[in-house]
């Protein structure tokens, strides 16, 4: 597709969100953004119908305008004259007028930008002189709210029209999906070559081929056993021409990519991921603020992605990942469990999704012990993974599961919610204060089958007397 048609595609992507959500009561878009995937449509979005308004206008047919022009007049008096947030906008119209939310108010600043920059001889008169005054009020109000040391102080001055501060980012996990949704959007308003070079420091945080930020971090939510994607993920995957699949994306994400559509210059991050898997793992010298996640394995699969993460707190770990394999040393905590109450201290999740089964030594079975060979199967993978007590003493037995994992947010609806996830476990039955456990995961094509058979028969186990109470079979 050419430019054209691209900016039409995710416009169009964009609007189908938006009519999901319009009120024919109201004519406002009804979205709760806390709930991305509930059925809920009790709370009026002011914010979502600012988007709105943009996407009208970006039609550029004579009906959408007049009706964006319509709404956007109904908008403007939400706008508080209330002391405390002066000029602001609430996030939701039962909010009005003393609530506001400064990313929101920022984020309808920009469309107010756009719309003055793409649309101001199309709105009328009298409307853009009431639009004008409402523009410089948000202005005002944001000078006084925004951080100037912050990300967003950044996307403010340029779209205030201010000279822009170019980045230099350092390929580390200490930048979080929220800073990095922030730099592109402000990158959305550069120059196409300013963008070109503040794309490719952002593609070291993307992996191109399964579509997903390619680090931990604790903001990661799964729905209806699938990676939700965060506007970071869907704005790279917007320029790279390029949609994941076996992703979930939010309503709220589509109508909010509106921002992203008036520059785009798509195609500029020219390189491949080869690969269909990624790995990635924590270690304890990471800051634990930004993590929930020990680690996480993602395979992508014709039109799914698989996914394997621990989300456990507690442990310590040591890792070392590298191409399809990982290896990690779990410190438990110094708290053991009280005698007789045996309890699971490490667990990982894995996608419950078509074709997954589980062998215990080349049998299907749903408990195993350490001396034990688990293996995942999906219809092009296999995962190996084996446990190890080797510092300590220990006696856990190893439980396959139904559940969902912590970072799982799919709306419950009626009473009961549905399992999404496998839950491999490790239960305590009793140990030492100190026990540390290595685990060792690799990941083989299915077309290797006589190289994963060799690797299994050759696998190396500790004799039964080092492995303090490991039960046997």
């Amino acid at each position: 597709m050419d430019q054209s048609e691209t900016k039409k595609f995710y416009l169009g992507q964009a609007l189908k969100a938006f009519e999901t959500h319009l009120s024919k009561d109201t004519g406002l878009i009804h979205y709760d953004e806390h709930r991305p995937f509930s059925s809920s449509r009790e709370k009026a979005s002011i914010y979502h119908s600012f988007l709105y308004v943009y996407a009208l206008f970006s039609k550029k047919q004579k009906e959408s305008i007049l009706e964006a022009s319509k709404l956007l007049e109904r908008l403007l008096s939400f706008q508080s004259k209330e002391t405390e947030c002066y000029g602001s906008f609430p996030r939701y119209m039962h909010e009005y007028p003393t609530s506001y939310d400064k990313l929101v108010n920022l984020d309808i600043f920009h469309v107010f930008m756009l719309l003055i920059e793409n649309f101001s001889l199309v709105i009328e008169r009298k409307l853009f002189e009431k639009f004008s005054v409402a523009r410089n009020l948000l202005e005002g109000f944001l000078k006084n709210i925004v951080d100037p040391s912050s990300i967003t102080s950044e996307r403010f001055n340029v779209l205030l029209g201010n000279e822009p501060c170019l980045l230099e980012l350092d390929d580390d996990n200490s930048i979080s999906l929220e800073y990095l949704s922030e730099i592109v959007l402000k990158v959305s308003l550069l120059p196409l070559n300013d963008q070109k070079a503040q794309l490719l420091l952002l593609e070291t945080f993307f992996h191109k081929n399964i579509g997903v930020y390619n680090k931990l971090y604790s903001q990661q939510k799964s729905y209806f056993g699938m990676q939700g994607l965060s506007f970071f993920e869907l704005a790279m995957s917007i320029y790279l021409g390029k949609m994941g699949e076996g992703v979930k994306i939010s309503d709220h994400l589509w109508m909010k990519s509106v921002l992203l559509l008036q520059n785009l210059f798509q195609n500029q991050i020219a390189s491949e991921d080869c690969d269909d898997t990624l790995i990635v793992a924590k270690n304890n010298s990471e800051n634990d603020r930004y993590y929930q996640a020990l680690f996480k394995v993602l395979i992508k699969e014709n039109d799914h992605i698989f996914s394997l993460v621990s989300e456990n707190h507690a442990l310590d770990i040591e890792s070392k990942a590298g191409r399809n394999c990982l290896e990690c040393d779990l410190t438990y905590p110094k708290e053991v469990p009280e005698d007789g109450l045996d309890q699971v201290e490490f667990s990982m999740f894995f996608s419950d999704l078509d074709d997954v089964d589980f062998f215990v030594d080349e049998i299907k079975a749903t408990v195993f012990y350490l001396d034990d060979s688990l293996s995942i199967s999906t219809l092009t993978k296999k995962i190996i993974l084996s446990f190890l007590i080797i510092e300590g003493q220990g006696n856990l037995i190893g439980q396959i599961s139904k559940g969902n994992r912590p970072s799982d947010k799919t709306p419950i609806e009626g009473e009961f919610s549905k399992a999404h996830d496998w839950i491999v476990s490790l239960r305590t039955l009793r140990r030492d204060a100190h026990l540390k456990l290595k685990l060792k995961l690799s990941i083989y094509d299915l077309e290797s089958t006589n190289l994963v058979k060799k690797v299994l028969e050759n696998q190396q186990r500790p004799p039964l007397h080092e492995v303090h109470y490991q039960h046997t079979k």
